[in-house]
């Protein structure tokens, strides 16, 4: 997809500044410095310094202080709240395990609540099954808490706090629960107004289900324990079972399906090679869509022929089928797998679709929630962690769910979270201390969204070098978008596009000051990946991505031609340059460079050879932004230039690009099961989820221009609100 922006046959006309210097005001970051609260990994040798002298200040106090004292039970609780527990684990192990040697001894002895109930929290929170026993002294005749204790808010708090640890059974524990909250609820007009505060962000959120920032090495252990439980059902689960479908299906809907991918792939394999056997004896049209689904997301290009069995004698869907609306959500889901000419897919989503869009008001407010999240947005379309978030809730109202797999995605999808915070807390100061709100005020400010979208292309922990690097090129790559699109002058555009042609960052002082400040950070960036890429001996990537970004400023510069001389555009004049501006095939190769061992030289020559999976990836992409921006954008889009070439209104050049985009994604259908040219599972899925992650920013509205609607909430729920866990 080349051109010469140089050889164009469209004249630059020479006009004054005040002419050309277009005006847009985008709103600022929802944002501002909200990620900047999570800790950084960035620190000076002073401030290491710093840390361990004080470290063994803190150490001191720790060895002075009596383990059978209640001072140290404060002081432990206190070093674990405030998240430092992690330097000081071994003398808190060595603290905890004598107070749990003496753990009756001086339960009985204690007749304080408080001091009684925070021995016993923190040893459960250790992860000993101390007794509840302890609590039976303040039990009145009648077996309830003595009220005397009404009067000891701080021990009735540490008592609610406590009983976030009972277990099935542990009646003395509920009746703690119920006692305390109930009675700090009604005292907090009387407390203090520091008091009150803490009560009632204990009473909403209590120590046991707080979200720590840091992932804890009891975290960690949790999940390795967890894990090998999921592993054992997986394996005792029959794999020509509809039980293994459906547990294979959840455990890629929750999203941990990466933890389990040999284990997966192993059953797959035999669900394919038994396809048709099972599938011919299987009537239940939901388990015949399931698996149909299951394989061809696998890359397996199935026969869709199994339908047929469900086809009445004039060639629909038999009406029948409209009673089972699970079995109807599946072949919908089934239906978005297909490819060209699959004629039986065509009928089944629209029979899939309109039955259950007019069955909506008759479904249970679960299943009509469910069922209007597929209609709006299917699996295939769907970004991971968006989906994984969802499903959660979803997966939790189903009553045959795995308990164990569910206890476990919980626990993954927060320990993931932490590490997503993490890394934009690094990214979030990287890009304050650019400060490009200030030096650039032109250009939209969305740093937190870029984010969100390179974790659209990789979410998993592996990945966290190639989302770093990813997240700041599409930063970058949005303030050049700006820079051509609504603040560069056509001479300095052509000037900044030559010293991108020529890389040159030595005579950057011939550059205009905004020019200048981009194209300093863009070319630091690319230090940096030359950086990490020389520790794996993979230099030769960055030529890749340079180029490119090359070819990408060169379209932009097209582009601006175009609206400078107001030019009228056939669609194909528009989309060989489009396809190129949409940023879509640059960020495409840029994924690959921080991958690692798992893509090769061969995969950079094939994706930057512009195979069909990428070209077609890019339609979509370039097409659904046009659709959303039209009216909008201050350049020309597909909508404009369909309606000038054909004669259209408005309604059928948007009937046609929809149309477009429905081929689009059968063509990546066929593609992902069938390539034309060799691709690698990781080059294919990284092109797809680039597709995936632009229909959530693109589905209804460009979110990622107006940042302040419903992409807010979905990266809040993401990225700041973790899954509660019980």
């Amino acid at each position: 997809m080349e051109f010469d922006s140089k050889n164009s046959s469209i004249l630059i006309k020479k006009v004054d500044q005040d002419d050309v210097r277009r005006s847009v005001k985008y709103h600022p970051s929802v944002w501002g410095d909200y990620f900047l609260a999570y800790v950084s990994t960035e620190v000076s040798t002073t401030e290491e310094e710093e840390l361990r002298r004080q470290k063994e200040m803190v150490r001191k106090v720790f060895a002075q202080t009596p383990d059978h004292s209640y001072q140290k039970l404060e002081l432990i609780d206190a070093i674990q709240r405030l998240g430092v527990g992690y330097h000081f684990e071994e003398e808190i192990d060595r603290s905890l395990q004598y107070i749990h040697d003496t753990y009756l001894e001086y339960s009985t002895k204690d007749d304080d609540l408080r001091t009684v109930a925070v021995r016993f929290r923190l040893l459960r929170q250790q992860g000993y099954p101390v007794s509840c026993d302890v609590f039976t002294k303040f039990i009145d005749g009648e077996g309830n808490f003595n009220v005397s204790l009404i009067k000891n808010v701080e021990g009735m708090l540490e008592l609610f706090e406590a009983a976030q640890f009972r277990i099935d059974g542990e009646e003395i524990l509920e009746k703690a629960l119920e006692f305390s909250s109930s009675n700090l609820e009604s005292l907090l007009p009387n407390m203090s107004s520091s008091l009150s505060k803490q009560v009632k962000e204990a009473l909403k959120i209590p120590i046991r289900k707080s979200s720590n920032r840091e992932i804890s090495a009891i975290e960690e252990e949790e999940l390795r324990r967890q894990k090998e439980m999921v592993r054992k059902v997986l394996a005792q689960t029959p794999d020509h079972s509809y039980h293994k479908l459906e547990l294979i299906d959840a455990t890629q809907r929750l999203g941990v399906g990466y933890q389990f991918e040999e284990e997966i792939n192993k059953s797959l394999q035999y669900i394919h090679d038994t396809y048709l056997e099972y599938s011919s004896k299987d009537n239940d049209l939901r388990i015949v869509a399931l698996r149909f689904r299951l394989l061809r997301e696998q890359g397996c290009p199935v026969s869709c022929d199994v339908f047929n069995k469900f086809i009445d004698g004039e060639g629909n869907f038999k009406l029948s089928l409209i009673k089972n609306i699970k079995g109807m959500l599946e072949l919908f889901e089934a239906a978005q797998f297909r490819m060209a000419e699959e004629e039986i897919l065509e009928k089944a989503l629209e029979f899939s679709s309109s039955n259950l869009e007019s069955l909506l008001p008759n479904m249970s407010s679960s299943l009509s929630k469910q069922v209007k999240e597929a209609l709006k947005i299917p699996i295939l379309k769907s970004s991971s962690r968006v989906g994984a978030k969802k499903f959660i809730s979803i997966y939790q109202q189903d009553e045959s769910h795995n308990e164990i797999l569910f206890n476990f995605a919980k626990l993954d999808f927060n320990i993931i979270q932490k590490m997503h915070q993490k890394e934009l807390s690094d990214i979030t100061r990287w890009w304050k201390d650019l400060d490009f709100a200030n030096r650039l005020p032109f250009a939209r400010d969305r740093v937190v969204e870029c984010y969100f979208w390179a974790l659209g292309v990789y979410f998993e922990p592996h990945y966290h070098i190639a989302r770093r690097m990813l997240t700041k090129i599409i930063n970058l790559t949005s303030i050049l978008d700006d820079i051509y699109d609504v603040y560069g002058t056509l001479d300095d555009l052509q000037v900044f596009t030559d010293f991108f042609q020529r890389w040159d960052v030595n005579n950057l002082e011939q550059l205009p000051s905004y020019m200048r400040i981009c194209f300093e950070a863009l070319s630091d960036v690319y230090i940096e990946m030359e950086n990490e890429l020389e520790k794996i001996g993979e230099l030769y990537r960055i030529q890749y991505a340079k180029e490119e970004m090359q070819k990408l400023v060169r379209a932009y510069l097209e582009e601006a031609k175009w609206s400078y001389n107001k030019y009228t555009l056939t669609m194909e004049e528009y989309m060989k340059v489009a396809l190129v501006s949409g940023a879509y095939m640059m960020l495409s190769t840029t994924s690959l460079v921080g991958m690692g061992n798992l893509v090769t030289k061969k995969d950079f020559d094939c994706i930057t050879s512009e195979p069909l999976l990428v070209l077609t990836s890019t339609t979509i992409c370039r097409l659904t932004n046009d659709l959303v921006g039209y009216g909008f954008e201050k350049k020309p889009t597909a909508v404009e230039c369909y309606m000038n070439e054909n004669g259209a209104s408005k309604e059928e050049a948007f009937a046609e690009l929809e149309k477009q985009v429905m081929n689009g994604w059968k063509d990546m259908n066929q593609e992902w099961l069938r390539p034309t040219v060799p691709v690698s599972m990781p080059v294919l899925t990284r092109v797809l989820n680039f597709t995936r992650i632009a229909h959530l920013f693109y589905v209804e509205e460009d979110e990622y221009t107006n940042s302040q609607a419903n992409i807010k909430d979905i990266i809040h729920d993401v990225l700041v609100e973790p899954v509660v866990t019980d």
